[in-house]
């Protein structure tokens, strides 16, 4: 799956629908591609920030744990598109941005699933980064990682993971059989 490909071949009306379409199952499948035995990455649940022992109203997507340590996960803007212009890479709002940072240096403790978690960075999943923003990125975040939503999606299509074809069969069902109501019926 090349979604910049895809969407190039796509009207600006397609491209928006595509990109809501879509969107209510990407966390699902970052969970069911960090889930595989094959991945080094681990989902544990939805971060909360907590300061003064209060919580903050911020959840974050994802707490992951690799290689024994433990980051906040954040997926971002799937397949944004903007006017009609598929938009890949789309920077973090300063607010979050900040809260990313206080959780990484113990300004907020973040709890996921009632347990106290020490976080020692952040990962990100965008659409597809370039190596170039990557690089850009990072020199400004060093504790940040960008993971690529479209290699995970590659992944799973060619292991062919079972769960992530019943997902995506199962969601193609449900929007054939919606739409197949909006429509008259025909009589015989």
């Amino acid at each position: 799956m090349d979604f910049e490909k895809y969407l190039s071949k796509c009207n600006g009306e397609e491209k928006n629908y595509n990109a809501k379409i879509l969107y209510p199952i990407t966390e699902e499948i970052v969970r069911i591609w960090c889930n595989r035995k094959c991945s080094e990455y681990k989902d544990l649940g939805r971060p909360s920030l907590y300061e003064n022992n209060k919580y903050i109203h911020k959840t974050f997507d994802f707490t992951f744990e690799k290689n024994g340590k433990f980051y906040i996960g954040e997926q971002k803007n799937w397949i944004a598109v903007e006017n009609g212009a598929y938009i890949n890479e789309i920077y973090l709002y300063n607010k979050d941005i900040e809260y990313l940072r206080g959780a990484i240096n113990n300004k907020y403790k973040v709890y996921c699933n009632g347990k106290k978690w020490h976080i020692s960075g952040v990962i990100l999943v965008w659409p597809h980064p370039s190596d170039k923003f990557i690089k850009e990125f990072k020199k400004e975040n060093p504790k940040f990682e960008i993971l690529s939503f479209q290699k995970m999606v590659n992944d799973l299509i060619k292991e062919k993971n079972k769960e992530y074809l019943l997902l995506i069969k199962n969601h193609k069902e449900y929007c054939e059989k919606l739409f197949k109501e909006l429509l008259p019926k025909n009589k015989v």
